[in-house]
């Protein structure tokens, strides 16, 4: 998918909007999906990310697949460290404290935000 980006530097991350219909082979559960008839998705190639999933693949869960947020708030620059991630939700979100992991590790690089592009379509929503 992230090859036909028009991103050639690779300095920015690619999500795909895919339409939740009744033919997936697994259930997605509305806290995911909300009122919308679409999930994101985005397909990382992080080897940290990848062996997590790896290790997540089970009969639930037979992709691995991992729900995760964006390490910034909306409109703020994204977190390029552990303590720039941590700084965003550590004691704002007191009731994210307890449940809110991280993977330690290096980033990707990036330094734009992700771009967000409808999987049907082709139409770059941001």
């Amino acid at each position: 998918w992230q090859t036909d980006s028009k991103d050639t530097t690779a300095k920015q991350a690619h999500t795909w909007l895919l339409p939740v219909s009744q033919k997936l082979p697994i259930d997605i559960p509305a806290w995911i999906t909300g009122a919308h008839n679409s999930v994101a998705v985005r397909v990382i190639d992080h080897p940290l990310v990848k062996k997590l999933c790896a290790h997540m693949v089970s009969a639930s869960n037979p992709y691995g697949f991992v729900v995760s947020t964006s390490c910034n708030p909306s409109g703020q620059s994204p977190a390029l460290s552990l303590s720039a991630a941590q700084g965003y939700f550590l004691g704002h979100h007191a009731n994210l404290n307890e449940c809110v992991g991280y993977l330690k590790g290096e980033t990707l690089g990036y330094h734009l935000p992700s771009q967000i592009g409808d999987a049907l379509t082709g139409k770059i929503i941001r």
